[in-house]
């Protein structure tokens, strides 16, 4: 006689229960209430939903086995799936913590598993860190300093939540297109960037040369200014004025074309100092460990022989710039819309930019090449006219991108601050 097992109740197929039995009673009720005769449907819901299945094998026991289908669409019933699943090793957990993840023999996560945003769960990660030794102090930790060679305690790691430019007048420019291009990194944009400083004036700002000073008379008044003069650099109006240290002494170096001036910032004691005593910056100090561009000594370049010292203090500002872990970025120079094709700056540029490029390697940006490539105009959208194919071939800034001979235009700061911020995805910094 075969056997079928409809709503959970099983009987010979075609004979009717005799009158008054129990069991057959309870039976018949509870295929009244439970299933629907005229679709063939079980009216309780499944686990993974619908209407339950139109067609189910047993076994001996009456126990559901793997053959089946589901009566929404004839698909594989719930326990036909969990048998499936279960030898081909698959598991189904319904966790909205974890997005994927490889378990073990009792179905228990391992650590190769990713939280619902695709990331390392931190639980994972302290037990790596754990067993790299960070966490037990032996492995590096962002808190961690050392010793630089002058002296000064400093951390091993860059400051990646701000990025800071150094230079003159091409990196004060640059300041509003540059921002927007790092915005994305979420990092804070400091502009140490000056208009017609030279080398040395930002070295002094930076810290890495700083000014040797020599107070007239040989001490700091207990109260106001005082004139002192540099032996390493020049007098200039456009010095951008800038506070720091002096023996210990907090006040602003000022400049005029011919005089420099240090003001102390509090009334104190009458001070002593030195004849060339270096004047240590604030800013510059405090900004070592920033990820940091360098575009510094352009205004030097025009003068013969100047290359030298150029690629000197842009060594020294990299030096000097105090994570053991550099994120320093040098970038080139460009040769002026007025100059031409082996000129004082055309071969000083040239000069400064092919050591650079040999020092630092990925870590220098030639601003000059991009410059002078196609892509410029790719990138700018602007049809370059039959001069600036020229001067582009010439190795000088073309006409379109400038705003005047020695100055990009808004075009031409944003093309570069677009590549700028390539580069530092190129690296993979941000």
């Amino acid at each position: 006689m075969p056997w079928v097992t409809i709503g959970n109740v099983r009987g010979p197929r075609g004979h009717q229960g005799v009158p008054g039995d129990p069991l057959n009673q309870a039976g018949a009720d509870f295929m009244v209430k439970n299933f629907d005769f005229l679709t063939g449907w079980d009216k309780r819901a499944p686990i993974i939903g619908g209407k339950g299945p139109i067609f189910v094998a047993t076994d001996r026991n009456s126990k559901e086995t793997w053959l089946g289908a589901r009566g929404e669409d004839g698909g594989p019933t719930d326990t036909a799936l969990w048998h499936m699943q279960n030898r081909l090793g698959v598991h189904q957990h319904p966790d909205a913590s974890v997005s994927w993840a490889v378990t073990d023999a009792a179905w228990r996560y391992t650590e190769m598993r990713l939280d619902n945003e695709g990331n390392v769960p931190d639980a994972v990660l302290q037990r790596w860190a754990s067993r790299m030794g960070a966490a037990t102090g032996s492995g590096l930790a962002t808190g961690d300093r050392y010793i630089t060679s002058d002296g000064s305690l400093s951390p091993v790691f860059p400051d990646v939540k701000n990025i800071t430019i150094w230079g003159s007048s091409s990196a004060e420019r640059i300041g509003a297109a540059l921002s927007s291009a790092l915005a994305s990194t979420g990092a804070t944009f400091h502009n140490e960037g000056k208009g017609a400083e030279t080398s040395q004036h930002i070295s002094a700002r930076l810290g890495s040369v700083p000014a040797l000073l020599t107070v007239a008379g040989g001490s700091i008044p207990a109260s106001g200014p005082v004139t002192v003069t540099a032996s390493n650099m020049g007098n200039s109006a456009e010095m951008k004025p800038f506070v720091g240290a002096l023996n210990g002494v907090k006040g602003q170096l000022t400049s005029t074309s011919t005089v420099f001036t240090f003001t102390r910032s509090t009334p104190g004691e009458t001070t002593s100092v030195v004849a060339g005593t270096a004047f240590i910056p604030t800013i510059g100090t405090a900004s070592r460990q920033h990820v940091t561009f360098l575009w510094m000594g352009k205004n030097n370049l025009s003068g013969s022989g100047s290359a030298p010292l150029v690629i000197e203090q842009t060594n020294k500002a990299f030096d000097y710039l105090s994570p053991m872990v550099k994120r320093v970025l040098v970038l080139g120079h460009f040769v002026d819309t007025a100059q031409s094709s082996g000129s004082t700056q055309w071969t000083n540029v040239r000069t400064v930019n092919a050591a650079l490029a040999a020092r630092y390697g990925d870590l220098f940006l030639d601003v000059d090449a991009y410059l002078s490539s196609p892509q410029l105009w790719t990138d700018t959208g602007i049809t370059p006219t039959s001069n600036d194919l020229v001067q582009q071939g010439n190795g000088i800034k073309p006409d379109s991108i400038s705003h005047d001979s020695g100055h990009l235009n808004a075009a031409g700061y944003t093309a570069v601050s677009a590549l700028i911020r390539k580069k530092l995805s190129a690296l993979g910094w941000y």
